[in-house]
């Protein structure tokens, strides 16, 4: 085992760039730390499940020593040029990168890609290096209605880096200190030092919520600010891929680089940097009512001394502000947001596998039929069922009853809804508690939404705050990101990791 060069458990993108700039540190240095970490900890050690899939080791160093090359030639492709970063294993990446694109199903397992998604080669073109696929809620969560966050049926249980504690099928998962959402695995790879940086994506809160679960700065976009070609998702209304960092610096350099050239030129700023001043001058936000019933009541305490300080440094802050009950959003008795996205997801799938070039299955009725005809590798337990793709493909719902509902949805939660609370606070930023339903107002509005590091509960699980303005205001967020990580504590780091290896390993 090599003696480490720095902690993977704390460096981050800029550090780690100011190395490779200063010659301290190379790229292959850099893979070869995080390769390691990975191996000790994601089947091995702690058993993270946090990754899928890990690109093969000859690959990613035979890219890392060309960056290197590059880099002493005076060649660098962007600001994260030689640094690694995990995707979540719905984007798909070329065959030739040695790393299945599955969305957590084994009906996917042996496909082979066309091509790099957009964003993918986005990444690639900015210098950066993808180690490996990180693990998922199978489907994004559309499989089954009990599914536990972060498991499926490839990848097994994501676990959170920060708690002994395993969660399972029986865990609560507002109280107990699990992964999170969807985008568990892109969360728990950044925070167990798997990589500095990674890719997620979002419907309502599967970006925003297991970050805040990782004590991680995170971002999804406005909708349709980061292409979704060769990305799987669940809707094509209200998906978008999100990043995630241990700093708000290396958030909005990410971001930058996964935008769509249009979205770049909307920039307000010259860039995301630009806009972050690392002071409270001009942010204005409302703070949403701590709600006991939705949040963990030992987190108040810190939600309410956060608002506090704000106040004293200069922000100008309402709190408590009143909001629409996410009730508002609910049509014929069920969420809008599922029954649009569940008429919409056999599109969808079929769209994402279309991005293969040969494929077991094509259709939302393939896979349904592969996992009955492999339920033991394709249902197995805890989770032997897929109810949601059954619902999916049983549904109703007509093109102009979906068209509808995604009218009303946008108009509710944005203009009707969020805008209106803005305007009448005369706030650029809406915050809550982490966990909160403001995501449900975001993804319905198609509005942005970040999160950030707040504190850390009695069990040793991360929390954060939720922020979400309005459409292509992207600037607001990071300038309140950079002020926030100047203003308060450090984010905290997960115990580590090769320490609490021996004793998860004696009590298993």
């Amino acid at each position: 085992m090599s003696f480490p060069i720095f902690d993977v458990l704390t460096a981050n993108a800029t550090d780690l760039q100011r190395d490779l700039a200063t010659g301290a540190l190379s790229s292959v240095t850099i893979v070869e730390q995080y390769l390691e970490q990975i191996h000790k900890h994601n089947q091995a050690g702690l058993e993270l499940h946090a990754l899928i899939s890990v690109a093969p080791k000859h690959s990613v160093l035979a890219r890392a020593r060309a960056l290197d090359v590059e880099r002493v030639a005076g060649h660098l492709r962007g600001p994260l040029h030689g640094l690694p970063i995990i995707v979540k294993d719905v984007i798909i990446t070329d065959a030739e990168m040695g790393m299945d694109t599955t969305a957590g199903a084994y009906a996917f397992v042996g496909a082979v890609a066309r091509k790099n998604s957009e964003v993918a080669q986005q990444l690639l073109d900015s210098g950066l290096i993808i180690l490996g696929k990180a693990n998922l809620t199978e489907f994004c969560g559309l499989k089954a209605r009990r599914t536990t966050p972060g498991w499926s049926a490839c990848g097994g249980q994501t676990q959170t880096a920060y708690v002994k504690e395993r969660y399972s099928v029986e865990s609560d998962m507002m109280t107990a200190p699990g992964s999170g959402g969807s985008s568990s695995g892109s969360a728990v790879g950044v925070s167990a030092g798997f990589a500095p940086l990674s890719l997620a994506t979002e419907t309502g809160g599967s970006c925003a919520w297991p970050a805040s679960r990782a004590a991680l700065y995170a971002l999804r976009p406005t909708v349709g600010n980061v292409s979704m070609n060769g990305v799987c998702g669940i809707s094509k209304t209200f998906d978008g891929v999100g990043a995630m960092a241990k700093s708000s610096h290396d958030l909005a350099l990410l971001c930058e680089a996964i935008l769509t050239p249009a979205a770049r030129e909307n920039i307000p700023q010259a860039d995301f940097i630009s806009a972050m001043s690392g002071t409270w001058e001009n942010i204005s936000i409302g703070f949403l009512d701590f709600d006991t019933t939705e949040q963990v009541v030992t987190q108040k305490p810190d939600y309410e001394d956060a608002i506090s300080k704000m106040r004293e440094l200069g922000c100008k802050v309402a709190y408590p502000v009143e909001a629409p009950s996410p009730d508002t959003l609910v049509i014929e008795g069920q969420s809008g947001l599922h029954m649009v996205a569940t008429s919409e997801f056999a599109m969808v799938v079929a769209n994402f596998a279309a991005g293969f070039e040969s494929s077991r299955v094509r259709t939302l009725d393939d896979i349904i039929s592969f996992n009955e005809e492999n339920a033991d590798l394709a249902m197995p337990e805890p989770h032997p069922d897929q109810e949601d793709l059954l619902e999916a493909r049983n549904d109703t719902t007509t093109p102009e009853e979906a068209e509808a509902a995604r009218a009303k949805l946008g108009r509710l939660a944005g203009p009707d809804g969020m805008d209106k609370v803005m305007e009448k606070y005369g706030v650029d930023i809406i915050a809550a508690p982490s966990g909160s339903r403001l995501c449900v107002f975001a993804a319905c509005a198609g509005y942005p939404l970040a999160t950030v590091p707040l504190g850390i509960s009695p069990t040793g699980a991360p929390y954060g705050l939720f922020l979400l303005t309005m459409a292509n205001r992207e600037n607001k967020l990071f300038q309140f990101m950079s002020a926030f990580e100047a203003s308060f504590s450090k984010r905290v780091p997960p115990p580590p990791l090769d320490v609490r290896t021996a004793f998860h390993q004696n009590s298993c």
